[in-house]
C-alpha cells in the first residue's frame, strides 16, 4: 500500500519469498514495479486480503502490505487533500472546463506516487500522455514534447496540415521541413490535443519539469494557459525552484507526510521492530519524508534498529538521501556499476544505443540484474528505468571524472542520433575538441530549423567551450547569444554577448552581436545607449560592409520611432538607405522608408507605403514585415489596400505557422477594423495580439499593443479594463522612453473620459498627448485621433480660445495631407466651436466627408455633435433626425456610453426614448467573438483556432448565439450581422 510515494504494511513474519510471485490465502498475487510504486492489482472487490511482502535481507530494505481492497486499482494513503484537488481537476476536465497544477516537493515527497494515482484513477476513461524530465536530456530539443505526445503520433493528421508538418518538423519525424518558431509548436500542441479531447478528456502528466528541455516546456506552459473550456488537464511535477520558470501553473505544494502516516512507513521499512527510542529519532529526523523513511533503515544494521547499537551520527537523510544511495550502488559488483554509468550518461534514454554500448564493452542486460534487485533500477533487456533521479545522479556523478568520459566515448560511437552523439563526444572530450565542437554546431542548426532556440543556445555555449582558438570561442558565443535572444533567455543572451565582445574583433561579428545587446539595452531603459552603440558602429563598418551598416542604422531608427522622433527617424532612414545604390534596397529598406514618411508626413509617404505594399506580396516572406507595411496604410486611409495586406499575412503566419510575427499583423489589422466599425474582431486581434507579444518577450510592442487596445474600449466604456491598459503603457514610457505607447495611452484615457461627460478630466491626458506628437514632429495628422478630441474636451469645458488655437493648428496639418477623415473631423469641430451662421455648413461638409471613408464611429460623433448644436439651436426635430442615428450606431458598435449621451439629448429633445437593447447585448463576450468570426464566413476550425479552443468549443457558443438571436443557419447569422441590430425602440 502505498503512502505518499512509498508503500506501507507491518514487518512481515512470513517466509521471505522473491519478490514477483508470492502466495497469499492460496491466491497468487503478481507485483508490478514502476520506479517508485508496487502496484498489486485485485481481480475481487471488497475481499479483505492479508499480505505482506519482502525483499530478502541483503537487498538492504523490506516493504509491506495489508489492506482491505475495495475496488480493484491501486491504492494511495495519506495526501487526501492533493488527492481531491487533483481529483477536482479532473473531474473539470471531463466537464470541458480544463486547468493545470503544478505539485511542488523536495525529492522524495511523492510527486511521481500522485501522477502515478492520478493516470491510473482515470485509466480507460481519459487520453494518457506522460513525459518525465531528466538531466541528461536537457540540452536535446523536444525530446519531452515527443515522449508525450508519441502515443498519438499517428493522429497528427487531425490537425490542419500545416500544423501537422510544424510538429512532425519539431519532433524530428519524417524529413526536416520549413524552419518554425517554439510558438507555432505550442499552437499545434495545443489544437492536437484539443481535437483528441473532443472525443474522450486527456490527462497530461509531467514529471520533473525542471529537468524537462526548454521548447518541450514552453510548449508545456503554452497549454497551460488556455485549457479553460477544454477537455484537458494538465498535471505537472517539480522541485523546489523549479517552477520558477513556470508561473501560469497554480501550485500545489506536498509537504512531510503527517506523524501516523510517517510512522506506518518507517515500520514497514524496517527489517525488524523499531524500539520506540529508534523510532523517535528516524521520524525526527525524517521530518515526514517518504524517501527518508524508505531509506533511513536500509543505512542501518539489524542491531542499530533493535536498538542494541547506538545510531550514529549523522544519520543520512534530505542531502545523505544522495548518500545512502551511494552506499548500495558501492556494494554492487564493478561491471554491474559500469553498466549502471552507461545508463546514467545516457544510454538509458535510448535503449538501442545502451544496448550496444553494453556489447561493446563486453557487457550485457545480465549485468543489470543487480541493481535491480536492489530496487535502484527496473531493467528489462536494455530498458532502464531509475528508481529515482537521485539513484542516476549518484550513480554518474558518484563515479570517476575519467570514467564517466569513458562511458560517453563509448555511447558516441554506438549512437545513432546525431543530436545525442553530439553531447556525448562533448562529455568525452579532455580538452579543446574542434571535432566535437563541430558536432555541436551542427546540432545547433538542427535545433534552430526544429524551433528550439534555447536548445541552440545551450548547444553553441558547449561548442564554445571545446574551441581552441578565441575567435572561434567567440563567434560561437556570437551565435549562442543570437539563439537565447530569439529564445527570451535575455540573462543568458546578455552574458553570452558579454564574454564573445571579448574575444572576437571581426566588425561583421560585432554588428551581429550589436543587434541582441541594443534589444537588451532597450528592455534595460537605455534606448539612447543602444541608439548610440547601433549607429557608432556602423559608421566604422561602411568601408567593411555597406549593408551591414545600413542595417545598424535601420534599427538605430525603429528605436527613434519607439519614441515618435519623426522627422529625426526619416532622416536617420535616408542616411541608411544612402550607403546603397537604388537598385539594391531590399523589403526592409522600403518598409522602413514608408514608415518613417509617413508618421513624419514626408511628400512620397503615400508611393512609399504602395512600393512596399507591392514588394512584400513578391517576396517569399514578404509576411514578416506587416507591421511596418500596414500601419502607414491604415493611417493613409489606404483600407481596402491595408485589408489585403493583412489578410495575406495573417493567413501566412497562422497556416505556416510564423507565430512570431502574427501580432504585427494582428495589431494593424485590429486598428484598421477598429476604425472601419468592426469592434468585436479589433477587441479579439489587439487582445491577441498584446497576448503573443507578452509570450515572446518582446516589450515595447506589447506596451504599444497595450496602449491601442486601452483606446478601443475605452470607446466601449470599459472603464476599468482600459485604464489599467493604460497605465502598463504609460509605465513603458517611464521605463522605456517608449513616448509612442504613452501617447496612445494618454488618448485613450482622455476618450474614455470625454465618454462620461468628464471633461475637466479629458484634457490633461489629450493635450500631454498633443505635446508628445508636437514635440517629436510628427506630421501625420490621422496617426493619434487624438487631436479632435482634445479640441471637443476644450469646447464643451469653457476652454473656447484654447480649442480654437489647437484647432488652427490641425486644420494646417490637414490641408496639407488630404486624410478625409482628419479633414472631416476638422469640420466637425468647427461646427461645434463656429459662432457664426455658417456652423451647420461645417458639420454637413464633415458628413459629405465621411460618406467617402467607411468610418461609422466618426461619422456617428459627427452626428451627435450636430445633433446637439442643432437641439440647442431648438431645432428639434432636426435635432432628432441626427442623435437617432447616432444611437443606432453606438449601440450596434456597442459604443455604450456614446449611446447613452445620445439617448440623453433625445430626452432632452423632448422624445421619450427607450433604452436600446438588440439581441446582440444578450451575447456574452466570447459568444460575440464567435459570432462575428462565422458571420463573416470563417468555418468553425478557423474560428477554433483563431482563439486557441476546441472546434467542440465553438460550436457550443454557436449554439447559444443560435438560440439568442432567433437565427438557424449561418447565412441567417450573416445577414444578421450584415445589417443593423436591434434598433431601439422609440
Amino acid at each position: 500500500m502505498s503512502v505518499g510515494g512509498q508503500h506501507a504494511g507491518k514487518p512481515s513474519l512470513m517466509e521471505i519469498v522473491p519478490v514477483g510471485q508470492q502466495t497469499c490465502s492460496s491466491r497468487t498475487i503478481v507485483t508490478r514495479r514502476f520506479g517508485q510504486q508496487t502496484f498489486l492489482p485485485f481481480q475481487e472487490a471488497q475481499r479483505e486480503v492479508l499480505c505482506e511482502q519482502h525483499l530478502s535481507p541483503q537487498l538492504g530494505f523490506s516493504l509491506g502490505f495489508r489492506a482491505r481492497i475495495a475496488q480493484d486499482e491501486p491504492v494511495l494513503i495519506g495526501r487526501r487533500a492533493e488527492r481531491e484537488s487533483l481529483r477536482a481537476l479532473l473531474d473539470g476536465a471531463a466537464r470541458g472546463e480544463g486547468g493545470a497544477v503544478l505539485l511542488v516537493g523536495e525529492a522524495g515527497m511523492g510527486k511521481t506516487a500522485l501522477l502515478d494515482d492520478a493516470t491510473e484513477r482515470v485509466a480507460g476513461d481519459f487520453t494518457v500522455l506522460r513525459a518525465s524530465g531528466a538531466e541528461s536530456q536537457t540540452d536535446l530539443p523536444f525530446v519531452g514534447l515527443a515522449e508525450m505526445l508519441e502515443p498519438v503520433a499517428r493522429q497528427f493528421d487531425r490537425i490542419p496540415a500545416p500544423q501537422a508538418r510544424m510538429l512532425r518538423n519539431a519532433l524530428a519525424i519524417g524529413p526536416a521541413g520549413e524552419a518554425v518558431d517554439n510558438l507555432a509548436v505550442g499552437v499545434a500542441t495545443l489544437g492536437l490535443l484539443a481535437a483528441l479531447g473532443a472525443r474522450k478528456p486527456v490527462l497530461v502528466a509531467v514529471d520533473d519539469l525542471q529537468w524537462v528541455d526548454e521548447p518541450s516546456r514552453a510548449s508545456i506552459l503554452f497549454l497551460a494557459r488556455r485549457l479553460a473550456r477544454l477537455r484537458i488537464a494538465l498535471v505537472c511535477a517539480s522541485r523546489p525552484g523549479g517552477h520558477v520558470a513556470a508561473p501560469e501553473l497554480p501550485l500545489l505544494e506536498l509537504g512531510g507526510l503527517k506523524q501516523k502516516e510517517s510512522r506506518s512507513l518507517l515500520e514497514a521499512s524496517a527489517r525488524v521492530a523499531l524500539v520506540p527510542a529508534v523510532r523517535k529519532r528516524l521520524l525526527e529526523v525524517a521530518a515526514g519524508n517518504p524517501l527518508a523513511l524508505v531509506e533511513l533503515p536500509t543505512g542501518l544494521s539489524t542491531a542499530q534498529l533493535s536498538g542494541l547499537v547506538p545510531l550514529g551520527e549523522p544519520i543520512p537523510v534530505n542531502g545523505g538521501i544522495e548518500r545512502a544511495f551511494g552506499a548500495r550502488v558501492a556494494r554492487l559488483p564493478e561491471r554491474t556499476r559500469r553498466a549502471l554509468l552507461l545508463a546514467a550518461a545516457g544510454g538509458a534514454d535510448a535503449p538501442a544505443a545502451l544496448a550496444s554500448g553494453l556489447r561493446a564493452e563486453g557487457l550485457g542486460p545480465a549485468d543489470l540484474e543487480p541493481a535491480a534487485a536492489d530496487g535502484l533500477v527496473s531493467a528489462s533487456d536494455a530498458v532502464v528505468t531509475f528508481r529515482h533521479p537521485l539513484v542516476r545522479s549518484v550513480v554518474y556523478f558518484g563515479q570517476a571524472e575519467e570514467d564517466r568520459r569513458s562511458a560517453h566515448a563509448t555511447l558516441a560511437v554506438v549512437d545513432t542520433d546525431p543530436d545525442r552523439r553530439a553531447w556525448h563526444l562533448a562529455g568525452a572530450a579532455r580538452g579543446p575538441d574542434e571535432a566535437a565542437a563541430a558536432e555541436l554546431d551542427a546540432a545547433a542548426g538542427r535545433a534552430l530549423a526544429r524551433g528550439a532556440p534555447a536548445s541552440a543556445a545551450r548547444a553553441l555555449e558547449a561548442a564554445a567551450g571545446l574551441a581552441a582558438a578565441p575567435g572561434a570561442r567567440g563567434e560561437r558565443l556570437a551565435r549562442a547569444a543570437r539563439a537565447a535572444h530569439r529564445a527570451g533567455d535575455v540573462v543568458s543572451a546578455g552574458r553570452f554577448a558579454a564574454t564573445a565582445r571579448e574575444l572576437v574583433s571581426d566588425p561583421v561579428t560585432v554588428a551581429d552581436l550589436l543587434l541582441v545587446e541594443s534589444d537588451l539595452r532597450m528592455r534595460d531603459g537605455d534606448l539612447e545607449g543602444a541608439h548610440r552603440a547601433l549607429t557608432e558602429h556602423a559608421v566604422r563598418l561602411v568601408g567593411v560592409d555597406r549593408r551591414r551598416a545600413a542595417t545598424l542604422l535601420l534599427l538605430a531608427s525603429k528605436l527613434r520611432i519607439y519614441r515618435l522622433e519623426a522627422q529625426v527617424t526619416v532622416d536617420e532612414v535616408e542616411r541608411a538607405l544612402a550607403l546603397l545604390p537604388p537598385g539594391e534596397h531590399d523589403l526592409v529598406h522600403t518598409v522602413a522608408l514608408s514608415m518613417s514618411r509617413t508618421v513624419a508626413g514626408r511628400p512620397g509617404a503615400r508611393e512609399a507605403a504602395h512600393a512596399a505594399a507591392a514588394a512584400a506580396a513578391r517576396t517569399p516572406h514578404g509576411h514578416a514585415h506587416t507591421l511596418g507595411i500596414a500601419w502607414p496604410l491604415v493611417w493613409l486611409e489606404d483600407y481596402d489596400l491595408a485589408r489585403e495586406v493583412t489578410d495575406r499575412a495573417i493567413a501566412i503566419q497562422r497556416e505556416a505557422g510564423f507565430l512570431l510575427y502574427l501580432p504585427q499583423s494582428l495589431l494593424p489589422r485590429a486598428e484598421l477594423d477598429f476604425r472601419t466599425g468592426q469592434w468585436d474582431a479589433a477587441i479579439a486581434e489587439a487582445t491577441e495580439a498584446l497576448e503573443i507579444f507578452e509570450e515572446t518577450q518582446q516589450p515595447a510592442e506589447a506596451a504599444a499593443a497595450a496602449g491601442v487596445l486601452a483606446r478601443m474600449l475605452a470607446a466601449r466604456g470599459s472603464a476599468e479594463e482600459c485604464a489599467a491598459l493604460a497605465q502598463r503603457a504609460l509605465a513603458s514610457d517611464v521605463e522605456f522612453g517608449l513616448r509612442n505607447s504613452a501617447a496612445h495611452a494618454l488618448a485613450a484615457l482622455g476618450l474614455l473620459a470625454i465618454g462620461a461627460r468628464r471633461l475637466d478630466e479629458a484634457v490633461p491626458p489629450l493635450e500631454t498627448a498633443e505635446r508628445i506628437v508636437k514635440l517629436g514632429g510628427v506630421g501625420e495628422p490621422w496617426l493619434l485621433l487624438s487631436t479632435p478630441d482634445l479640441v471637443e474636451a476644450l469646447a464643451h469645458a469653457g476652454h473656447a480660445a484654447r480649442a480654437l488655437n489647437v484647432l488652427s493648428d490641425f486644420e494646417a496639418r490637414v490641408a496639407s495631407r488630404g486624410r478625409v477623415s482628419a479633414e472631416a473631423a476638422a469640420a466637425r469641430c468647427r461646427g461645434i466651436l463656429d459662432e457664426s451662421d455658417a456652423w451647420q455648413d461645417s458639420f454637413e461638409r464633415a458628413l459629405d466627408l465621411h460618406d467617402r471613408v467607411p468610418t461609422p464611429f466618426e461619422r456617428a460623433r459627427t452626428e451627435l455633435c450636430y445633433g446637439e448644436r442643432l437641439r440647442r439651436a431648438r431645432r428639434r426635430a432636426d435635432a432628432r433626425t441626427r442623435l437617432r442615428s447616432a444611437m443606432e450606431v453606438f449601440l450596434e458598435l456597442g459604443a455604450a456610453p456614446w449611446a447613452e449621451r445620445a439617448r440623453s439629448e433625445l430626452r432632452a429633445s423632448g422624445e421619450k426614448a427607450r433604452r436600446g437593447t438588440t439581441p446582440v447585448d444578450a451575447l456574452t463576450e466570447q459568444e460575440l467573438t464567435v459570432a462575428r468570426l462565422v458571420a463573416r464566413g470563417t468555418t468553425n476550425r478557423k474560428v477554433a483556432a483563431t482563439l486557441f479552443v476546441s472546434p467542440k468549443t465553438v460550436e457550443f457558443h454557436l449554439g447559444n448565439v443560435y438560440r439568442k438571436l432567433g437565427v438557424r443557419s449561418r447565412t441567417e447569422l450573416a445577414r444578421s450581422f450584415g445589417g443593423r441590430l436591434g434598433e431601439p425602440e422609440t
